[in-house]
């Protein structure tokens, strides 16, 4: 069975959770796998069946819900137990970064809290915990950090004069270009974070499809 550990602000919560006694048990991560709703706005054909095709398809906000068991000596303690942790979490109205590892890898998202949460009683010693989310930008990312160094462009040394001396047209030695390339491994389109470091003097330009940022 699959081992999943998230953690909201300070907040760790684990499905095989260490430590005796155990206190806080995740048991879903609800939405976390599953594909965020499509939103797809399709018009009528007027006088016709079908529709005119939409532009695109796009993704809406991911709902989320973490949930599991909180333990104590009686079920009043366990709910004292889960408020003094659960209603810190998110109480400075900014958004949180979850952060869920499971046996693939760790991802994170920003979220925000999309309700109050709820903590119940269940059973003589323990109780059930739900922490309502909603992700604004539903893609999960993982850290892939690419280090791609390049030596700095300069100008070329251009003909060498006089020309065809050795039979040939001489262009002396090729400059570095300064140009590299990095790659977005994942599996959804989304831009990367770019750091750019060194002695750029002239600046620098990020091209993607033809489009240019300087």
């Amino acid at each position: 069975m699959s081992t999943m550990t998230i953690t909201l602000d300070d907040f760790t919560v684990s499905t095989d959770p260490t430590g005796d006694p155990v206190t806080f048990k995740l048991t879903n991560l609800d939405g976390w796998y599953s594909s965020p709703p499509v939103r797809v706005n399709v018009i009528d054909m007027p006088l016709t069946d079908g529709g005119f095709n939409p532009v695109r398809a796009y993704r809406s906000p991911r709902q989320l819900a973490a949930q599991g068991f909180v333990y104590g000596g009686t079920a009043e303690q366990a709910i004292e137990l889960a408020w003094q942790v659960i209603a810190a979490i998110g109480d400075t109205g900014n958004a949180i970064t979850l952060t869920v590892t499971d046996d693939s890898d760790t991802k994170t998202m920003q979220v925000w809290l999309a309700g109050a949460p709820l903590v119940l009683p269940f059973g003589p010693n323990r109780a059930r915990f739900n922490i309502p989310l909603v992700a604004a930008d539903p893609r999960k990312y993982k850290a892939q950090d690419e280090l791609v160094s390049a030596p700095a462009g300069s100008a070329a040394d251009g003909l060498t004069f006089p020309l065809f001396a050795p039979g040939f047209l001489d262009f002396g030695t090729f400059s570095p270009s300064g140009r590299f390339y990095v790659t977005n491994y994942g599996t959804a389109e989304s831009w990367p974070i770019f750091k750019v470091r060194g002695g750029l003097t002239v600046g620098f330009q990020i091209i993607a499809d033809s489009n240019v940022v300087t």
